[in-house]
C-alpha cells in the first residue's frame, strides 16, 4: 500500500460492487485508474516520499523459514490444489513457482483451519497474484465456523488465529450469491487477528446489495 502517513495507515474503503468500482451509488467519486495488475507496482514497492517508519507491529511477518512452500521451482507445480492444502496446513507458507509472476487460478475457496496457528502466514514473495476467474471467493477464515474447528469457548473474540497476508495479489474474485458469509469478495475474515502488507486487489466483487455486506476485496470483523 502506498498510503503511509506517520498519523497511520490510509486505506481506502469501496463499496461491493467491485474493489475498482469509480462511483459508487451515494459515495463520493474515487476513481481507480488500477484495472489490471500489471498496470500497477509490484507487491513490497516502498513509498519513495514517506517520512517515518513503519512501526514493526505492521511491517513484514518473518517468512525465512516457512512450514510449506508451494512449488518445486516451476510454474506448472503452482496449483489450486497446492494452495488450498498449504493453507490449510497452516503455519508460514511461501511459494517456489519460478522466476517469472504467475498467476494461479484457483478452483476453490482456500480456507485457513483455526488450529494449525497461532501464527499463520501467506507469502507470495511478490511475484504470484491468485485468481477467483470471476467464480468465487478466495481466502477464508472463520474462528466460528464449527466445520475449520473451534479452539475456545468465546470464538468471536478469540486473539487466534493471527493471520498475515503479503507481498501477494487477488484479483477476479468473487462472492456473489453466497449464501451465509457474505461480502468479502476476495478475502473473508471473522475472528482472530488479520495483517494485510504489501497486498494488492483487483477486479474483485460480491453482491450489488444486501442487509449485512462489505468489502469487494476484503470483508473482516469480530
Amino acid at each position: 500500500m502506498r498510503g503511509v502517513t506517520c498519523l497511520g495507515l490510509l486505506v481506502l474503503v469501496t463499496a461491493c460492487g467491485g474493489d475498482d468500482d469509480e462511483s459508487p451509488p451515494g459515495g463520493v467519486d474515487v476513481p481507480n485508474p488500477l484495472t489490471n495488475p500489471d498496470d500497477g507496482p509490484p507487491a513490497g514497492n516502498q513509498n519513495a516520499e514517506a517520512s517515518c517508519s513503519v512501526p514493526a507491529e505492521a511491517g513484514l511477518a518473518d517468512a525465512s523459514s516457512p512450514t510449506t512452500v508451494v512449488g518445486d521451482g516451476t510454474a506448472e507445480s503452482c496449483t489450486s490444489a497446492a494452495v488450498v492444502a498449504a493453507v490449510a496446513a497452516g503455519g508460514v507458507i511461501t511459494f517456489d513457482c519460478g522466476p517469472e509472476p504467475l498467476v494461479i487460478t484457483m478452483e476453490e475457496t482456500a480456507k485457513i483451519v483455526n488450529d494449525t496457528g497461532p501464527e499463520i502466514v501467506i507469502d507470495g514473495g511478490g511475484l504470484v497474484t491468485l485468481s477467483g476467474a470471476g467464480n468465487h471467493r478466495i481466502l477464508y477464515m472463520n474462528t466460528c465456523d464449527e466445520a475449520q474447528t473451534w479452539t475456545t469457548s468465546h470464538c468471536n473474540d478469540q486473539d487466534h488465529p493471527r493471520l498475515t497476508v503479503q507481498n501477494i495479489t487477488f484479483i477476479d474474485a468473487s462472492s456473489k450469491g453466497e449464501p451465509e458469509f457474505d461480502g468479502g469478495g476476495a478475502i473473508w475474515v471473522r475472528g482472530g487477528r488479520f495483517k494485510l502488507v504489501n497486498t494488492r486487489f483487483f477486479n474483485n466483487v460480491c453482491d450489488d446489495s444486501g442487509p449485512d455486506l462489505g468489502g469487494a476485496a476484503v470483508r473482516v470483523f469480530d
